[in-house]
C-alpha cells in the first residue's frame, strides 16, 4: 500500500497552508505513482514560497497615507486592503482582506461597505480600480476589467458567503434584566443536518433581511404595489417588495441617493426622512433602486463550542436603536432582524467565516487571559465551554464589564458556574455605572497588573473582543504600562513586549 506523505504538525506553516501542501503531495503521489522518498512524513526546514505573507499596513494606528506607502509596491488587491480601516469588524460581510480580495476578483461591485473607513476608503478604492482597469481602444471599462489578472484564487464552495446555510431559529432571548438601557440577544440556530462547522473564534455570518414594516412605508410613499420589476444586485431582476426587503440597505442613504433627489449629503438621515420629503419627484423606480446600497451579511463572533452545543451555533446579539436627525426611530437591520425580525421555526442564510488569527491556543494547558466587556463576551464563552467540554486544564481569566451588575451582568449564571467547577480561575468584573467614577475593564487590569504580568511571563496568551475605537485601545495601553511598570521596562521596551505577544499570536483581538 502506498504511503501518501504529510507534513508533521511541526511544520512551520498555517493549518490552511499545511492542508493545502498535503493536498499538493497527495495529488503528486496519485499523479507520478510514487511518493518522495523519506517515507510518510515529509520533514520542512523553513517556509519557501508558501511562507506566510505579512502586512505591515495592517494597523488601525496608522493612517491610510502610510498605510498605501507600505503597499504600494504590492499587488493591486493588497493595496486595496491597505485603503480600509484594518478593524476586521466584519460590517462589510467581510475582513479587509477577503474584501479586497473579492473586490480585485470582481465579485464585489460595492466600493463603500468599509464604514470605519468611510469616504476617504471608498475614494481610494475608486481610484486604485480606475489604475488598474487601462481599456484598450475599442474595448469597454466593463470588458477590461473582467479581462484583468488577479492572482487571488476563486472562493471555495460548499456552504460561504454566495452560498449560505439555511439554519432555523431556535431561540432569541433577552440575556438583560430590568432596569437596563440596552436589549442584548442570546440567539440560537441549528446546524443539525448540514455541513457547517465552526471552532472557538470563528464567526458567523448571518444574511438579514429588512424590516416588513419599514418596506411596506417606503411602498406606499412610492405608490407602488411592490410587483414592479427592478434590477437585483446580481445583474437578474426581482420584484420591488423582495428587493427592499432582501437585496438593498433601506436605512442608511448613499452619495448616490441623495444625488437623485438633488439633495446635499447630510449625516444621521435614513432613506425614509429622504422619501418623505421628495418620494413624489421618482418618476423611475429603477433608478431608485439602483441607488440603494446592497444589502450586506453580518458577522458576529460565535459564542458557543460544537463540543458543549452539538448541532447548535448561539450567538450574543446587540440590539441597535436610534433616531435619525429628523427624530425618525431607526434600526439595525441584522440585529433587529435576529431579535424580532426572525420567529423561532423560521430560517435565517448562515455561513461561518473561519478565523486565523483568534483562537485558543494549540495546547489546552496553556493560561488565557480574555478581556471582552459587553457583546465581547461572546468568544470567551465559546472558549470557556470549550475548555470545559474538553477537561482543558490552563487556567483562564476573564475580565468583563457593562452597565450596571444586577441588570447586564451577561451569562451571569454560566460564568458562575465556569468558576464553581475551576474552568475560570479569576474573574474580574467593571460595572461602569454602579458607582459615581466610571470604572472600565483596563482600570481592573492596572489594579491587577502584578498578577496579570506573572501570567504573561508563564506563557498566558492575551485576547481582546469587542469596541475598537475606545476599549480595545484603551486596554492596548493598559496592557503596555502593565508591562513596564511589573517589567521594569522603558516604554520602547513595554511595546517591543506587547509587540513580540502580537507576532508570536499570544495577543490577539476581535475587534469592530
Amino acid at each position: 500500500m502506498m504511503m501518501v506523505p504529510t507534513l508533521p504538525e511541526t511544520a512551520p506553516f498555517s493549518p490552511a497552508q499545511r492542508a493545502w501542501l498535503n493536498g499538493f503531495f497527495a495529488g503528486l503521489v496519485s499523479s507520478t505513482g510514487s511518493a518522495p522518498s523519506g517515507g510518510e512524513t515529509v520533514a520542512v526546514a523553513t517556509p519557501t514560497m508558501t511562507e506566510e505573507e505579512s502586512f505591515p499596513w495592517h494597523d488601525a494606528a496608522l493612517p491610510i497615507s502610510k498605510r498605501l506607502e507600505l503597499a504600494k509596491d504590492k499587488p493591486v488587491e493588497r493595496q486595496m486592503m491597505a485603503a480600509m480601516a484594518q478593524l476586521d469588524c466584519g460590517a462589510c460581510g467581510y475582513v479587509c482582506q477577503t474584501y479586497s480580495e473579492a473586490i480585485a476578483r470582481g465579485e464585489e461591485k460595492n466600493l463603500t461597505l468599509c464604514t470605519p473607513g468611510g469616504k476617504e476608503t471608498a475614494s481610494k478604492l475608486k481610484e486604485l480600480i480606475q489604475l488598474r482597469i487601462k481599456p484598450t481602444p475599442g474595448q469597454s471599462e466593463e470588458s477590461a476589467a473582467t479581462a484583468a489578472p488577479s492572482r487571488i484564487p476563486p472562493a471555495q464552495s460548499t456552504h460561504s458567503r454566495k452560498n449560505p446555510y439555511p439554519a432555523r431559529l431556535i431561540a432569541s432571548n433577552p440575556l438583560n434584566k430590568p432596569g437596563s438601557d440596552k436589549d442584548t440577544r442570546h440567539v440560537v440556530l441549528d446546524l443539525k443536518g448540514s455541513t457547517l462547522s465552526y471552532k472557538p473564534g470563528d464567526a458567523l455570518g448571518v444574511w438579514p433581511e429588512n424590516c416588513p414594516d419599514l418596506v411596506q412605508e417606503i411602498l406606499e410613499l412610492l405608490h407602488a404595489s411592490g410587483a414592479e420589476d427592478v434590477p437585483a444586485p446580481d445583474g437578474q431582476h426581482t420584484s420591488l417588495r423582495e428587493a427592499l426587503l432582501r437585496d438593498y440597505i433601506i436605512t442608511q442613504p448613499t452619495e448616490d441617493l441623495f444625488k437623485l433627489f438633488g439633495q446635499p449629503e447630510a449625516e444621521n438621515v435614513a432613506v425614509i426622512d429622504l422619501l418623505r420629503q421628495h418620494a413624489r419627484k421618482l418618476t423611475d423606480l429603477a433608478k431608485f433602486v439602483a441607488a440603494l446600497s446592497p444589502l450586506q451579511p453580518r458577522l458576529y463572533s460565535i459564542s458557543s463550542s460544537l463540543l458543549a452545543h452539538p448541532n447548535q451555533v448561539h450567538l450574543t446579539v446587540g440590539v441597535v436603536r436610534y433616531n435619525s436627525i429628523h427624530g425618525t426611530p431607526c434600526k439595525g437591520i441584522a440585529s433587529t432582524y435576529l431579535s424580532q425580525g426572525l420567529r423561532p421555526g423560521q430560517k435565517a442564510r448562515v455561513f461561518v467565516h473561519a478565523s486565523a488569527k483568534f483562537a485558543l491556543p494549540a495546547s489546552g494547558d496553556t493560561p488565557m487571559i480574555m478581556v471582552g466587556p459587553g457583546t465581547g463576551i461572546a468568544p470567551f464563552r465559546a472558549f470557556l465551554a470549550e475548555r470545559g467540554a474538553a477537561g482543558h486544564k490552563g487556567k483562564n481569566w476573564l475580565f468583563f464589564g457593562d452597565q450596571r451588575q444586577a441588570a447586564d451582568f451577561l451569562y451571569e449564571d454560566e460564568i458562575q458556574s465556569f468558576q464553581s467547577s475551576g474552568v475560570l480561575t479569576n474573574l474580574s468584573t467593571a460595572f461602569s455605572r454602579d458607582q459615581e467614577k466610571k470604572v472600565y475593564v483596563q482600570h481592573r487590569m492596572l489594579e491587577q497588573g502584578k498578577e496579570l504580568f506573572e501570567w504573561l511571563e508563564q506563557g498566558a496568551h492575551f485576547y481582546v473582543c469587542g469596541d475598537a475605537k475606545r476599549m480595545a485601545s484603551d486596554v492596548d495601553n493598559a496592557l503596555k504600562q502593565i508591562v513596564a511598570e511589573q517589567g521594569g521596562m522603558s516604554a520602547e521596551e513595554a511595546t517591543a513586549y506587547v509587540a513580540k505577544l502580537t507576532k508570536t499570536n499570544r495577543y490577539q483581538r476581535d475587534v469592530y
